[in-house]
């Protein structure tokens, strides 16, 4: 059966310029004409989405991102949050400490949390890396956390190349932590934490879905001393964690840092930052509909007290400049200061991105062969080829497609 897809064009592009989305028409279920063109100054780069019933994770919006912040080592804010959102001009629904298990659990910093309605969110790390998976501590962890009794993300153990984890005992333990939680702090919202360079590492130390409530993802841009730009581009990386997790949870990116400033070379790095901030919170908005929260970790790397000292400034209270640049990228009504807490377990639709690409020439779109293999089970559509720089492509319309595409619209935009 041919079955139509109805195609949108979503004219706000990545550059900022803004337009009305626009239909196009349906094609006739009778017979189907095309006609060949040669393609040979097309644009490039369409990204294709599709809708999809999925479950709602714990607290998982509808619609929209929560925002959220590390402040704790902000020595410009002090640490503290009226201070931090009246610099930034940006309301937080959610504030973070980082937490090592067998220290005093941050009490006091939880009440003032829930005192001023910001909900905790904190990211556990292990004390002694030599003997990780310590079930004492962390019975009393999860204990102390359900004392308060009220929502918070608790971001357990996150995974990088320098970690340390074997991966069999990092998820056995894993799991053990979210039973923990579930007996002791069953408000807690269990987020499984991958840094963006260590990606290759996600199949092995995934626990699992039924131990997990959202996927996050670490990304930390520092200046390339060599180049004196900002680390490489983090799209493609972002792309490989969004496909492999849209469809399961709901995404955090749980830690965000993007520098702004050098002290090897005593340099601003304004416009690079600007670009950096405000084409990841885009991106969620625009290309990453399931990331549904993003915790922007603002701290001087220079400053001693910091753990992980190094030459970069990634603080967003820094100065008036690098502030004007955060709240440009967060101020959009997308981004939310208010967490839905009665959410998680229900179907929903969403807006689902595919691994593939379309083009546009002509007032027309047109996918390549591997998105009509995926589509249809084969190439072979009926309709004819169309040969652009050496490549195949297919006019995205009338297509053969397989039941799970029934009735579903496609959209796509510029990637």
């Amino acid at each position: 059966m041919k079955i139509i897809f109805a195609l949108a064009l979503l004219a706000s592009v990545l550059s900022g310029c803004g337009g009305n989305s626009q239909s196009l028409p349906e094609e006739s279920n009778g017979s189907i004409e095309t006609v060949p063109v040669s393609i040979t100054d097309y644009e490039g780069g369409f990204k294709i989405f599709t809708q999809k019933e999925l479950v709602r994770g714990a607290y998982e919006p509808e619609y929209g991102c929560y925002t959220g912040a590390y402040i704790l080592s902000d020595k410009v804010s002090g640490g503290d949050i009226a201070n931090f959102e009246q610099i930034t001009g940006v309301e937080h629904g959610m504030y973070t400490y980082v937490y090592k298990m067998g220290q005093p659990f941050p009490s006091d910093w939880v009440l003032g949390c829930i005192a001023k309605m910001k909900t905790p969110n904190i990211i556990i790390v292990p004390e002694n890396i030599d003997n990780p998976y310590d079930t004492k501590l962390l019975e009393k962890a999860a204990r102390q956390c359900g004392e308060f009794s009220v929502p918070v993300f608790i971001h357990f153990y996150p995974v990088d190349n320098s970690c340390g984890y074997k991966s069999e005992e990092y998820r056995a333990f894993f799991q053990i932590a979210r039973a923990y939680f579930s007996q002791y702090a069953n408000k807690a919202a269990f987020v499984w934490d991958i840094g963006a360079d260590s990606m290759d590492m996600a199949e092995s130390f995934y626990p699992g879905d039924s131990f997990v409530d959202w996927a996050g993802i670490n990304i930390c841009m520092s200046i390339d001393y060599e180049t004196q730009r900002l680390t490489e581009d983090i799209i493609p990386k972002l792309n490989y964690f969004y496909y492999t997790f849209q469809e399961k949870k709901p995404m955090f990116i749980s830690q965000l840092a993007v520098s702004h400033f050098s002290s090897v070379n005593h340099a601003y790095y304004l416009n690079e930052a600007d670009l950096a901030i405000g084409e990841i919170y885009m991106r969620t908005k625009e290309d990453f509909p399931r990331i549904k929260a993003v915790n922007y970790m603002s701290y001087n790397g220079i400053e001693p007290v910091n753990m992980n000292q190094g030459g970069d400034n990634y603080s967003v209270a820094a100065d008036s400049r690098i502030a004007n640049i955060y709240k440009a990228a967060v101020e959009s009504e997308y981004f939310l200061s208010t967490l839905d807490f009665t959410s998680g377990g229900e179907n929903f639709t969403q807006k689902c991105a595919l691994p593939y690409e379309a083009i546009y020439h002509n007032d027309s779109f047109y996918a390549d062969k591997y998105f009509m293999s995926f589509i249809n089970g084969n190439e072979d559509t009926g309709q004819e080829v169309t040969i652009a720089g050496n490549e195949e492509y297919y006019p995205l319309t009338g297509l053969y497609v397989n039941s799970d595409f029934k009735a579903r619209t496609v959209e796509v935009r510029r990637n």
